[in-house]
């Protein structure tokens, strides 16, 4: 099962609210409430989707978050690799620290099926947009 880290969910459901709003600015008050999310951590996770040039935040009675890009540009591999990382490369086992090299791994038949369904995860994040995911487009009938 696909796993990700707290302050991920917390940025996945934040950035779908934003692209909700259709360039419209929100409160962080307001994302927390929509998911039931602590403010503190909503508040820590919007911080770095600023930084990272994904959220433009302004300040005053009409301030809140917006998102920096046309949600059409922005796909959930890029949301998703801020809080977990970059790709592990393809010979590197999933038991090892990034970097490491496994000398399993040529004879490793586990190593393959995960390194196969951890290129379908990368490749399926990466083509879903924000705008895709709020369209509804993704639901089954």
């Amino acid at each position: 099962m696909l796993k990700f880290n707290k302050s991920t969910m917390i940025a996945l459901y934040a950035m779908m609210e934003l692209a909700r709003e259709g360039g419209d600015a929100i409160t962080a008050a307001e994302i927390s409430e929509r998911f039931h999310a602590s403010r503190h951590h909503l508040a820590k996770v919007l911080q770095q989707l600023v930084r990272s040039g994904l959220v433009e935040t302004t300040r005053g009675a009409a301030g809140g978050h917006r998102l920096a890009r046309d949600p059409k540009h922005i796909t959930l591999m890029e949301v998703v690799e801020i809080f977990e990382g970059p790709r592990r490369e393809r010979g590197n086992c999933l038991l090892l620290e990034p970097g490491q090299v496994c000398e399993q791994s040529p004879t490793c038949d586990l190593h393959d099926v995960l390194s196969e369904l951890d290129e379908q995860v990368h490749f399926t994040l990466a083509s879903i947009s924000l705008k895709t995911l709020v369209s509804g487009k993704l639901r089954r009938a």
